[in-house]
């Protein structure tokens, strides 16, 4: 196995794991779509994540003929996939198994500060990359 290869891998389960995440997290708010108070920031978010995520993965490509990896550069790479991850997790809500109501607009803006730290840091890491 190429160092590449090894670190595709890693960074593609991880990856997966997020547009998982991502995926089953809107599947769960459709399912209890009578309790969701949708919030259209909420929504375009959701889209850019999963675009992020999606062109995260195919962006990983260029690194194929990268000639030799180092702790330091396989470290950036661990976290923007995590920061990919921790975006992708902030943005939703837990379902409360109460039934209670789900407010999508309450729940951006208690947790924008980190969302947008996080995604910052993505950014700053994708840079370095």
């Amino acid at each position: 196995m190429s160092p590449f290869e090894f670190v595709c891998a890693f960074y593609s389960v991880v990856l997966g794991v997020a547009v998982a995440q991502l995926m089953t997290s809107v599947g769960r708010l459709l399912e209890v779509r009578d309790q969701v108070r949708a919030y259209w920031v909420h929504s375009l978010w959701v889209v850019i994540i999963l675009l992020v995520d999606v062109n995260s993965w195919w962006a990983l490509w260029e690194l194929r003929n990268a000639k030799s990896w180092s702790f330091v550069s396989f470290s950036l790479l661990i976290g923007l996939v995590a920061s990919i991850y921790l975006v992708t997790v902030l943005l939703f809500p837990r379902i409360p198994e109460s039934g209670g109501q789900i407010d999508l607009d309450a729940h951006y803006y208690r947790n924008r500060r980190v969302f947008f730290l996080a995604n910052a840091a993505g950014w700053t890491l994708g840079f370095a990359v």
